[in-house]
């Protein structure tokens, strides 16, 4: 899932997306004044595969919360 979900970014830089919308979530790994292209493309080529283990995880984490937060919301209806 590590390699799947670096690969993933990997494309989204490689085909131009636009990754504004997603800044805050790789704020916590940006350095000082980094855009977040500049921060993916250095996690990227670092390799790293603490670092992309982290970010997996944070990932679902905010997945699983969204779904929690739709499901309740339905709930109360």
């Amino acid at each position: 899932m590590i390699e799947l979900f670096a690969h993933y970014w990997r494309w989204q830089r490689e085909n131009g997306v636009d990754l504004s919308p997603v800044a805050a979530f790789f704020a916590p790994e940006a350095q000082p004044g980094e855009t977040t292209e500049q921060t993916i493309d250095r996690l990227l080529a670092a390799n790293d595969r603490t670092t992309w283990q982290r970010l997996a995880q944070r990932y679902w984490n905010t997945v699983r919360e969204a779904q929690i937060a739709a499901m309740a919301q339905a709930h109360q209806r």
